[in-house]
């Protein structure tokens, strides 16, 4: 075989193990939340896209340019949105075996395609409806120009080429920054080693033509950035560890996984073992250092803003996957020349954790099949309610268009994009409900992650009063939905009020103010019990014990003894009292099944408050139901 055909080889087979690999990996089900808001934001009209990144969320609009372009030709379906994703994973791969070839030659190259192609990450990515995918390809692409303009002749196509790559970069996701400022040191560093100055000098010059272009490009968008960067609600404000960063980042990458498993560790010492071997061998050292830059520099600069903003996710760190995959590859083609055999170690190192049985994966969520299921069984004189409003997006993607216009369908709490400082409480929800139609008689309630806007699950409790919850005999992975037949119209519902006196009082001012059981009677095994209690806490500081505050929910038969029992905070683990606005009723919503080897007779569904402070303990009895025979 000739050296071209080697060269060739090295290329096309890594690209055609890669596309095999992605399609017997290809999605099958739902498109998630975040994929069914980019459908939706492509498939509308162009100014979309402009209002979405200038007034709502904080991102970048190319990535919707070009997928609305696509669109044009292939259409917005799940396939087609699909597959745009795997053909910019695909030119990523590309990228990179070119970007390894030249560091480490035709097995570094091999080695590098693979090692990147097979990994857990990238496979998530790449046909995920996100813009992951197309900005790893365009980086792959900018980074093989870098190191053709630092290690070939710099002509102006590629001077124009990576001027437009990192424009194009920087209006495709914010994390390209991390990227990018590796590139920046790259050059600078690159230039320092030159010899004579003049030479040095020449390179700086030669790069920063495209640096200052991409710069002017992107100072247009240097206001929006800043204003909508300081208006970002869409996260709890706090802080992530650097360590848990890295460690989340090398999880992700190999494991698709944003917890951190012990085999993240260990593969992670791996990783460095394998970078260390061009070191000490004195191979390589120059491209050794270039992926060492492009690996390290996104890493530290990522998980610094993670430190600052508490928004921590493994895919963030996308541009460091190039130098880490480089360094791998750099190191296996030192211990052996042979391409095939340096590609076999590299696909055994990254196929090693498919083995495992540990691989992670996108949300299961199947809207597709939810809005199905309601589309068959919805009734004329149904409502269909989203929890929460941002819902709306995928709604309509999924042909639910009056969901963006109030016809049959409401969101609560309404807004556009996930705000967590705005928590639904029964004083907004009531209004609104009431204000439905009369002639509503069953609600159906979709919900994906309500918990971070609706924590207290008001709107459950308030259809409760008035109607019963029927079953759904169908799942749809981490989307759920409920169906309410109501006894009674929406408008003669009635919220909470607060009482004369508290039931219960309890330190840090936290209260009880009344309590109702809501079941049939007589009820089955099998049978749920709801139990609603209304909370709130009085002005004055936040006492540090409220948060360790406990409810042990108790069913007690006819003998005193607990058949059922589960303990939880006041309202939920979403929702501690801290948070809680002071003087508001806040709903504590508690759900217990009968035991299906539950004997006929009474039973009592009891409260036991309990905490931290002065060996706290009060005992609530909500009420008793009757068990009858199956």
């Amino acid at each position: 075989m000739t050296a071209n055909s080697r060269r060739n080889a090295a290329l096309i087979i890594p690209l055609l193990l890669v596309l095999i690999w992605l399609g017997l990996h290809w999605p099958q089900g739902s498109l998630w939340y975040d994929e069914g808001l980019t459908a939706w934001i492509v498939s509308g009209p162009w100014s979309r896209i402009l209002s979405w990144c200038t007034q709502v969320d904080i991102q970048v609009p190319l990535h919707y340019v070009i997928l609305k372009l696509w669109g044009v030709a292939a259409g917005n379906s799940e396939f087609a949105l699909h597959a745009f994703s795997a053909l910019c994973g695909l030119i990523a791969v590309a990228g990179i075996v070119a970007i390894a070839r030249q560091a480490g030659g035709v097995g570094a190259g091999a080695a590098a395609g693979l090692l990147l192609g097979f990994s857990a990450g990238f496979v998530w990515i790449a046909y995920e409806v996100r813009a992951y995918a197309f900005a790893l390809g365009l980086y792959s692409l900018a980074t093989l120009f870098l190191f053709r303009l630092i290690e070939g002749r710099p002509s102006r196509f590629r001077r124009a080429g990576y001027a437009l790559l990192m424009l194009a970069l920087l209006y495709t996701h914010y994390t390209a920054m991390a990227g990018l400022a590796a590139h920046l040191v790259i050059a600078v560093w690159a230039a320092w080693r030159r010899a004579p100055p003049r030479t040095s000098f020449r390179l700086l010059r030669t790069l920063a033509v495209p640096y200052g272009l991409a710069l002017l490009g992107f100072v247009p968008w240097l206001p929006i950035l800043l204003s909508r960067g300081a208006t970002d609600r869409s996260y709890y404000p706090g802080s992530v560890l650097p360590d848990r960063a890295l460690a989340t980042i090398l999880s992700f990458k190999w494991l698709a996984r944003d917890d951190v498993p012990i085999q993240a560790i260990v593969i992670g010492g791996l990783v460095v073992f394998l970078a260390a071997i061009p070191l000490a061998s004195r191979r390589r050292t120059r491209m050794v250092a270039y992926g060492l830059f492009l690996a390290v520099l996104p890493i530290a600069l990522t998980a610094a803003v993670v430190y600052l903003r508490a928004k921590l996710a493994g895919r963030y760190l996308w541009p460091a996957w190039i130098g880490i995959d480089l360094l791998i590859a750099l190191g296996i083609s030192t211990l052996t020349r042979r391409a095939i055999l340096t590609g076999a170690i590299a696909l055994a190192l990254v196929g090693a954790p498919w083995l495992t049985g540990q691989i992670g994966h996108p949300p299961d969520s199947d809207f597709r099949a939810a809005f199905a299921y309601i589309r068959n069984y919805r009734r004329p004189d149904d409502l269909l309610i989203l929890r929460d409003g941002t819902l709306f997006s995928v709604a309509s993607y999924y042909g639910f268009t009056g969901c963006e216009t109030g016809d049959g369908c409401i969101g609560l709490p309404a807004s556009p994009i996930t705000d967590v400082t705005h928590i639904l409480h029964a004083d907004e929800a009531v209004p609104i409900l009431k204000a439905q139609d009369a002639a509503i008689r069953g609600v159906w309630v979709l919900s994906w992650q309500g918990d971070v806007m609706e924590p207290e699950n008001v709107i459950a409790g308030l259809l409760e009063t008035i109607g019963h919850e029927q079953a759904i005999s169908a799942g749809f992975g981490d989307v759920s939905l409920q169906y309410f037949r109501l006894d009674a119209s929406l408008n003669t519902l009635q919220g909470p009020t607060f009482a004369a006196s508290p039931l219960v009082l309890l330190p840090g001012g936290m209260r009880i103010d009344s309590a109702a059981l809501i079941a049939s009677s007589p009820s089955l095994p099998g049978d749920a019990l709801i139990a609603e209690v209304w909370w709130w806490r009085d002005a004055g500081p936040i006492m540090p014990q409220i948060n360790d505050l406990r409810v042990s929910i108790r069913l007690v038969d006819e003998k005193g003894t607990t058949i059922g029992q589960i303990d939880q905070p006041p309202s939920g683990f979403f929702y501690y009292p801290d948070h809680w606005p002071t003087r508001a009723l806040i709903l504590g919503r508690y759900k217990m099944l009968v035991p299906r080897d539950a004997a006929p007779g009474t039973i009592t569904f009891q409260l036991k408050i309990y905490g931290a402070a002065d060996g706290l303990q009060r005992d609530l009895e909500v009420g008793t139901v009757r068990i009858a025979n199956p």
